[in-house]
């Protein structure tokens, strides 16, 4: 366990676009797609229900959550268990540009969005309670010592 009052050590990752491929261990990445195109795996089931605006994005990296949601922070948990933390050496972070959303597969751990302007639309696609009752906390800094750095 690391020491929360500690100087962290920064871990750098760099962030790589979120494509289909690149993405695909952590679930999906949703495209428009023509109009007239039958239902196929390219789509997801959404819940369009929470719409936010969020203010003032995280200046530094510290914690994620496992629940669905979110666009940047993303590690898989390898133990087979959703609520153990991921190791420091599998954060992956993702770049998200256009219009997209990314759809995780369950057990995904995410933080984010972390964006650059001041403000930005963000589409919340869970279950109705998912903040309330669904998800786990892990905090990098106290636990491990670290915080992260993104490359982008």
């Amino acid at each position: 366990m690391g020491d929360s009052k500690a100087k962290p050590e920064v871990v750098e990752v760099k962030a790589i676009e979120a494509t289909t491929d690149s993405f695909e261990e952590y679930g999906q990445v949703i495209e428009a797609s023509p109009d007239g195109d039958e239902f196929g795996p390219q789509d997801a089931q959404l819940d369009l229900s929470r719409v936010s605006n969020l203010n003032d994005s995280l200046s530094g990296l510290y914690s994620i959550k496992d629940d669905t949601g979110g666009n940047n922070e993303i590690v898989q948990s390898r133990c087979g268990h959703f609520y153990v933390p991921p190791a420091v050496e599998s954060v992956r972070v993702f770049r998200v540009e256009g219009s997209k959303f990314l759809k995780l597969n369950r057990g995904t751990w995410h933080a984010g969005p972390l964006f650059k302007a001041d403000t930005m639309d963000f589409y919340n696609l869970e279950l109705s309670n998912t903040n309330v009752v669904d998800h786990t906390t892990h905090n990098f800094k106290r636990e491990n010592g670290v915080a992260f750095l993104i490359n982008d």
